[in-house]
């Protein structure tokens, strides 16, 4: 993708602080890690349109099954917990 004049600047400025191809790796790794943003142009697409394909629909959603932090398998961690309580030095029956 073609940078931004912002994104120009800042390659620039890697490149001379830390080399050449070093430079552009972490310019690439820090815009990919979400630390800067608005430096590569935005996309000029419209295949879905020209295509005939329908546009949107729902987006998929992230899992959230283990969204609170729960243990995933209760019964296993259950066995678990009472073989160390029953254990003496080091959890070990």
């Amino acid at each position: 993708m073609p940078l931004t004049d912002k994104g120009k600047k800042i390659m620039q400025s890697m490149k001379r602080t830390y080399g050449g191809r070093k430079g552009e790796q972490v310019f690439y790794a820090t815009r990919n890690a979400g630390k800067i943003t608005g430096v590569e142009k935005k996309a000029q697409g419209g295949t879905a349109g020209t295509l005939g394909l329908k546009k949107g629909g729902k987006a998929k959603s992230k899992s959230r099954v283990n969204e609170a932090g729960n243990y995933t398998k209760p019964g296993m961690r259950k066995r678990l917990f009472n073989r160390i309580k029953a254990g003496g030095k080091g959890g070990r029956v």
